[in-house]
């Protein structure tokens, strides 16, 4: 019985797999790109996918929009290749494919202040590369997902940015959210761990936070996202499925009911008999709604502005 728990308690790491795309449309591709040092020299990188044709002297009006993934793995593995994302380049996305400090290394805020710093970096390298980061897209699955959902809800807080990387001034912040299957409330999720079987205090949950979050709840509140909800967070499209094993649908929907009272545009897709990261989450009508909602967020957004 314990290892069966602790086999599910691993199995965090999401699978996403990724769209197949037709050769002539595979995107350009730069990879192991640095966008922070660590104080012990460890190189923090992200790979970057671009449009055929975009690049530096791409003019201002033609630069793709761009968007953010991040990878699931219980904060304690994973990669960000191969990304399950790039078929967006074909949709007019740039999209960058993050690392963070895993949870062998660095404990919570760790994951986050690398996830803003690689944000800081993608926004102030945009001429660079030839995208348009003025309204920027984070999506991420499972543990992922729980990150992405922080990028969204803490661009209002200062303190939640660390001070990593060489672009401190340059905003962290993030304009359209989709969270798939993302824990959201960590204390909630480690109550459900069987006490007897003393798997609380060795879980992915408490190996993030460096404690039970049963006995350091402050631990867990830090890392929730809706601890830093206000009503001018961006948008979110929540996707979670009723078949999930791992991250339990009433996490999602403890996520959702938060966003509605504080006032945040969102959605919450529930998805009928979907698994942690199944093919459900993969038909033509699930990518059409991901491709809409970036465009409606972050494309016909600042049209409108």
């Amino acid at each position: 019985m314990k290892h069966t728990i602790l086999a599910v308690l691993l199995a965090l790491a999401c699978s996403m797999p990724a769209v197949a795309q037709n050769r002539r449309d595979r995107p350009q591709t730069d990879r192991h790109i640095v966008y922070a040092t660590l104080d012990d020299g460890t190189e923090m990188k992200l790979d970057l996918y671009r449009p055929q044709g975009i690049n530096e002297d791409t003019p201002e009006a033609d630069r793709p929009k761009l968007i953010v993934w991040i990878h699931g793995g219980a904060w304690m593995m994973g990669n960000r290749w191969p990304c399950p994302m790039t078929f967006l380049t074909e949709h007019g996305y740039t999209v960058a494919s993050v690392s963070y400090r895993f949870s062998n290394v660095a404990q919570y805020p760790a994951q986050l202040h690398d996830c803003k710093a690689a944000i800081r970096f993608l926004r102030a390298s945009a001429d660079q590369y030839g995208y348009n980061a003025d309204r920027i897209g984070v999506i991420g699955a499972s543990a992922g997902g729980h990150l992405a959902a922080l990028l969204g809800t803490t661009g209002n807080d200062p303190d939640t940015e660390g001070e990593l990387g060489e672009h401190l001034e340059t905003s962290s912040a993030v304009h359209a959210v989709y969270d798939l299957f993302g824990p959201t409330d960590l204390e909630a999720l480690s109550a459900e761990i069987p006490e007897e079987s003393g798997l609380a205090a060795h879980s992915p949950i408490a190996m993030l936070l460096g404690a039970d979050p049963r006995e350091r709840p402050d631990l867990a509140d830090a890392a929730d996202p809706v601890t830093y909800l206000d009503a001018e967070d961006p948008p979110v499209m929540i996707a979670h499925g009723t078949r999930d094993p791992l991250v339990p649908l009433a996490q999602s929907e403890y996520f959702a009911e938060a966003l509605e009272d504080a006032g945040v545009e969102h959605e919450l897709v529930i998805v009928e008999g979907g698994g942690h990261g199944s093919r459900h989450f993969h038909t033509p009508e699930m990518i059409a709604q991901l491709i809409a909602f970036f465009d409606e967020n972050l494309v016909e957004a600042e049209d409108d502005e």
